[in-house]
């Protein structure tokens, strides 16, 4: 893990001045010296013109300002940090874990150059200073080299009811003979007492008479339990499967003696017509506002309207818990307007503890595909609700804004959250272009709603190419401090130059 003496770049508009930093170890570790290695910049004052957020420094009332640091962790190749989640009980010793993936990495078995996929599991004790860290390191079972292996993850869950928790990646181009890149989805079973292993594996996929070539199914990953029987099922989304080439969620349903290798369960949009890429996002929270989870399965070109010839917008169908699933979706979300703009791309919900708030991507919304957030305020039929706010990238266009989604309660400190937004081929403030960033939205003080001017964070020495703010993955309270702690995937960042250079990719831990 890399320190860095230039400062975490942390904007609203230039530079932010006042921050501290340690050198850093000679093993390119962080010093236990009790200095900052990066600082966050003070919110605004309450009377202060970009969303009235206290300080705490003069008087307002308002908490003090967060003091925020960042850690560099390069990975060992093959795109690590491109995805990552919570794996809690995965170690088997009782101690929580968190997953980074790197799903083009080369892996032990089949050759000298296998890039099969690996996912790396890192006990939740703190930092990790190393990918070599990680406590455990999982491959496919099978060694397919070139499936993509660790793309998607769902967060650890029991789908057996023995107390031990699963673990499901998506391996979305994995291939056969008859059907190339159609993917599947890896399950790796708990045991009491002791952690994953590839030899408790099972492998699952669409049913024999979907798979079709370039499906890309596992390419999205969910535990939830959908039926309400006490066991997680999974749900996993491919956005180019189906008869139709609609795109598809096939759902396998939780037994206590394991899952079914083929879906149970395929879930479609209601019209059934090629290019709407459903199951490209899938998200499993309270929606209608009844205190249940309810279902959300995204489309990128999800057709709006009940004709095949409507338009491609995007939309986000909605399957309130406890329904039939057969009986298809209750309602779906469609943005303003006929324009085709990738709406649905990514999922995310921010709960400020006075609103719960839906937010949707669209990559490819306004002029020469800027990008924006649409947030939506949840309850009962939501899904015929205009949105709230409309958030559009702050660049032009093309940065890859929104990347990544993520809600963190206490950015700016206790109490005083922010949305952040990746922007993956975006341009920092400072050091190299289309580097990425991620936009920081501070939450307004009616928690219904961010304000339009953000603050904007980098890597701490930004690279062309690195790809920051491609994962945005909640890390909970990992040093301790009662605060929020989060990391952004750097997958694309290279050493070295660009001829001679290794692509080790990487993440930053914020804590």
């Amino acid at each position: 893990m890399r320190s860095f003496p230039l400062p975490l770049a942390l904007w609203a508009g230039v530079m932010a001045a006042g921050c501290a930093f340690s050198g850093g170890g000679a093993d390119g570790s962080i010093p236990d010296d009790g200095a900052l290695d990066a600082a966050l910049e003070p919110a605004p004052d309450a009377d202060g013109a970009d969303a009235g957020l206290p300080d705490g420094a003069d008087g307002d009332g308002g908490s003090p300002a967060r003091e925020l640091r960042a850690a560099v962790m390069l990975g060992a190749g093959g795109f690590f940090g491109v995805s990552g989640a919570d794996a809690r009980g995965v170690l088997g010793s009782g101690a929580d874990a968190f997953a980074v993936s790197a799903h083009y990495a080369d892996i032990a078995s089949g050759g000298p150059e296998n890039p099969a996929g690996r996912i790396y599991l890192f006990p939740r004790t703190g930092i990790p200073a190393a990918a070599g860290e990680a406590a455990l390191v999982l491959e496919p079972p099978d060694a397919t080299p070139g499936g993509g292996f660790g793309w998607a993850l769902a967060s650890s869950c029991d789908l057996n009811g023995d107390g031990a928790s699963e673990l499901a990646a998506g391996n979305h181009l994995y291939s056969t003979a008859q059907a190339p890149n159609s993917g599947r989805v890896v399950v790796f079973w708990g045991e009491a007492g002791a952690p994953l292993s590839v030899a408790r594996a099972t492998l699952h996929t669409l049913p024999a008479d979907v798979v079709r070539r370039s499906d890309s199914f596992g390419q999205t990953v969910l535990c939830a339990d959908l039926d309400g029987d006490g066991l997680s099922d999974l749900v996993a989304g491919g956005q180019n499967a189906g008869l139709s080439d609609t795109g598809v969620a096939g759902v396998f349903f939780g037994k206590s003696a394991g899952l079914l290798a083929t879906a149970e369960r395929t879930l479609e949009p209601p019209v059934l017509a090629n290019r709407q890429y459903y199951g490209a996002g899938l998200l499993w929270q309270d929606l209608t506002g009844d205190g249940r989870e309810d279902l959300a399965v995204a489309g990128w070109g999800l057709i709006k309207g009940a004709d095949v010839s409507g338009p491609h917008t995007g939309g986000v169908c909605v399957y309130p818990n406890g329904a039939d699933l057969g009986a298809g979706p209750a309602g779906c979300l469609f943005p303003p307007g006929d324009a085709e703009i990738r709406f649905g791309l990514p999922l995310a919900v921010a709960d400020t503890g006075r609103a719960r708030l839906l937010l949707v991507g669209a990559p490819d919304f306004g002029t020469d595909s800027r990008g924006a957030v649409f947030v939506y305020a949840t309850g009962p039929d939501f899904w015929s609700n205009q949105p709230t706010q409309v958030i559009a990238s702050p660049q032009a266009a093309d940065t890859g804004f929104p990347s990544a989604l993520l809600y963190v309660p206490d950015f700016f400190g206790r109490e005083r959250g922010a949305l952040l937004v990746g922007a993956k081929y975006g341009d920092p403030p400072a050091g190299e272009a289309w580097a990425g960033f991620v936009a920081a939205y501070p939450l307004h003080p009616d928690g219904a709603s961010f304000s339009d001017v953000p603050r904007w964070l980098s890597h701490p020495t930004p690279r062309a190419g690195d790809g920051f703010g491609a994962a945005l993955v909640p890390l909970g309270d990992i040093n301790g401090d009662g605060l929020s702690d989060f990391w952004a995937g750097i997958p694309e960042h290279l050493e070295g130059d660009v001829s001679t250079g290794f692509q080790t990719g990487g993440v930053v831990f914020f804590y």
